[in-house]
Protein backbone atom coordinates (compact mmCIF):
# COMPACT_ATOMS: atom_id res chain seq x y z
CA UNK A 1 0.00 0.00 0.00
CA UNK A 2 3.20 2.09 0.64
CA UNK A 3 1.22 5.29 3.22
CA UNK A 4 -2.16 5.46 1.41
CA UNK A 5 -5.86 4.92 2.63
CA UNK A 6 -8.58 2.87 1.11
CA UNK A 7 -9.27 5.51 -1.44
CA UNK A 8 -5.93 5.69 -2.97
CA UNK A 9 -5.25 9.32 -0.90
CA UNK A 10 -1.77 9.76 0.80
CA UNK A 11 -2.34 8.74 4.64
CA UNK A 12 1.11 9.76 6.11
CA UNK A 13 0.10 7.95 9.46
CA UNK A 14 0.05 4.23 7.63
CA UNK A 15 3.39 5.28 6.61
CA UNK A 16 4.36 5.95 9.68
CA UNK A 17 2.88 2.66 11.12
CA UNK A 18 5.02 0.89 8.80
CA UNK A 19 8.29 2.19 9.14
CA UNK A 20 7.51 1.15 12.76
CA UNK A 21 7.21 -1.98 12.55
CA UNK A 22 9.65 -2.43 9.98
CA UNK A 23 12.24 -1.05 12.44
CA UNK A 24 10.97 -3.21 15.22
CA UNK A 25 11.46 -6.28 13.03
CA UNK A 26 14.84 -4.82 11.65
CA UNK A 27 16.03 -4.82 15.65
CA UNK A 28 14.43 -8.14 16.00
CA UNK A 29 17.03 -9.77 13.53
CA UNK A 30 19.87 -7.97 15.21
CA UNK A 31 19.24 -9.49 18.49
CA UNK A 32 18.40 -12.95 17.54
CA UNK A 33 22.09 -12.90 15.15
CA UNK A 34 23.92 -11.43 18.12
CA UNK A 35 21.98 -14.66 20.06
CA UNK A 36 23.35 -17.01 17.96
CA UNK A 37 26.90 -15.56 18.23
CA UNK A 38 27.39 -16.01 21.77
CA UNK A 39 25.92 -19.53 21.63
CA UNK A 40 28.23 -20.31 18.81
CA UNK A 41 30.81 -18.84 21.02
CA UNK A 42 29.84 -20.99 23.97
CA UNK A 43 29.64 -23.98 22.43
CA UNK A 44 33.38 -23.73 21.42
CA UNK A 45 34.59 -23.14 24.74
CA UNK A 46 35.36 -19.63 24.59
CA UNK A 47 34.55 -17.32 26.84
CA UNK A 48 32.17 -14.02 25.96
Amino acid sequence: MGGCNREGYPDPTAGIAIGRVMKQEKRKKKEVKKDVRIDRKLKNGQKV
